[in-house]
């Protein structure tokens, strides 16, 4: 039968279904949610995050390509902090959305957080070599840009 359920509906963290999914690594749910459902990819939860934010904060690069590459997410939404899904994706070192966000939907690679932290600076900061390398070397990240504290 039809029940026509609100797919937007959000609780009281402002998290819809299609964040759960995505945060959760459900690549078929977000596509049914996304996609058969018309479920708004672009939705913000009380922090500013959007499902694209979510997925590429957790390294969820399957997530990550169907959101931004099949449903058209905004590569860059930001949240309250002023951080991308690729800012997130860097800082927790998961080389392979950074690759995806930067290389194929091509987010910017030298946007900052409202500190005027970059994805390279927060990859660094936390010791994420590969994620490091892929910013400077393959994305031509800013090597020398620096913070609102000139680090």
């Amino acid at each position: 039968g039809t029940y026509n359920a609100n797919v937007d509906a959000v609780n009281g963290g402002g998290w819809t279904a299609l964040m759960w999914a995505a945060m959760d690594g459900h690549t078929a749910t977000v596509n049914a949610l996304a996609g058969t459902y018309n479920a708004n990819v672009d939705a913000v939860d009380v922090k500013g995050k959007t499902a694209l934010i979510l997925a590429a904060k957790d390294g969820h690069t399957d997530i990550v390509n169907a959101l931004a590459g099949t449903h058209n997410a905004n590569v860059e939404a930001v949240d309250q902090n002023g951080e991308t899904a690729l800012v997130w994706a860097a800082s927790r070192g998961h080389t392979d959305t950074v690759n995806a966000l930067a290389g194929t939907y091509n987010a910017n690679v030298d946007a900052a957080d409202r500190n005027g932290r970059t994805a390279l600076i927060l990859a660094a900061l936390n010791g994420h070599t590969a994620t490091v390398n892929a910013l400077a070397g393959t994305h031509n990240a800013n090597v020398d840009s620096a913070d609102q504290n000139g680090e």
